[in-house]
């Protein structure tokens, strides 16, 4: 009969040497490069923000595996060791790539937030352009208005001129306006002609008529009490519209003026002398006040 000798029954020295055999065995385990790089990888995406915020439950899973796969490794299991290997390393694509996703949707986001920025800026630009164009409108009325306003001074001051010449007509203020009896814009016996120097003395009326389009004028003409009353009485309005043909070439509107014929009346002076006579044929332009005056 056959005894096997058990190590209990070995001798002290046979049982170390085996204990040592054992050691050198499981020193003599290679590392697996696959799973140094796996845990390497877990380690560098735990350090990226966007894979650690948005994987955070995969790379859990995946540290687990790896630490699995290292154990069955170390143990020799090499066909559970794979396994788990595999399952990290899938855990870490899935982590790794919710991470890229993070990414792109930060990359959108700020892209359309450059967008709207680029969007903002053309419009903003738009609106530059079109207060500029307002800004050299607004300099192009002012420039009109600047004009305007030198022209309506330059005018204000000839007008001012024209007034100051009338104070040399011998004017009478009435509730038509104001009058102007011109004896010295006289007429022959039985004609409607001026004497000379009539025009001349009429060119200030004239200069203000022309600088104050809104004055209407009234001339009446009168004749001294030579000749019948009919006779006189045109012989007086065709004085009136000899005036008015004067005024009217000088720039007046005909439609500003209005003439009356009153022939022999109201006489101003004596038909006894040549003088009076004279004096009696004469023209009188009445300013007429203007509306809401």
């Amino acid at each position: 009969m056959t005894h096997s000798v058990s190590t209990l029954q070995m001798p002290g020295w046979l049982a170390l040497g085996s204990a040592l055999l054992a050691l050198g065995a499981c020193s003599s385990i290679q590392p697996n490069t696959n799973i140094a790089d796996a845990q390497a990888r877990l380690s560098t995406d735990y350090n990226d923000k966007d894979i650690a915020d948005r994987g955070q439950g995969d790379l859990a899973s995946a540290r687990t595996s790896l630490q699995a796969a290292q154990t069955g490794w170390t143990n020799g299991d090499k066909e559970q060791s794979g396994h788990n290997l595999m399952m990290g390393q899938t855990y870490l694509d899935l982590a790794e790539t919710r991470g890229r996703e993070a990414k792109i949707e930060q990359d959108n986001t700020r892209l359309a937030g450059l967008a709207q920025l680029n969007g903002k800026n053309q419009q903003i630009a738009a609106q530059s352009q079109q207060l500029d164009a307002k800004d050299m409108q607004l300099a192009g009325k002012d420039r009109q208005i600047a004009g305007k306003n030198d022209q309506l001074a330059d005018k204000n001051q000839q007008l001012a001129q024209a007034q100051e010449q009338l104070r040399g007509y011998d004017m009478t203020a009435n509730d038509l306006g104001s009058t102007m009896v011109l004896q010295d814009v006289s007429f022959e016996t039985g004609k409607s002609q001026l004497l000379s120097g009539g025009v001349n003395r009429l060119q200030p009326l004239i200069n203000y008529l022309r600088l104050s389009p809104n004055t209407h004028v009234r001339i009446e003409g009168y004749t001294d009490n030579v000749g019948g009353m009919v006779y006189n009485q045109q012989l007086s309005l065709d004085r009136a519209n000899a005036v008015k043909a004067i005024l009217a070439a000088g720039g007046v509107g005909d439609d500003r003026i209005s003439t009356i014929g009153s022939g022999l009346d109201k006489p101003v002076a004596t038909n006894d002398t040549v003088a009076g006579r004279q004096s009696n044929r004469r023209v009188e332009i009445t300013l007429l006040k203007q509306p809401g005056m």
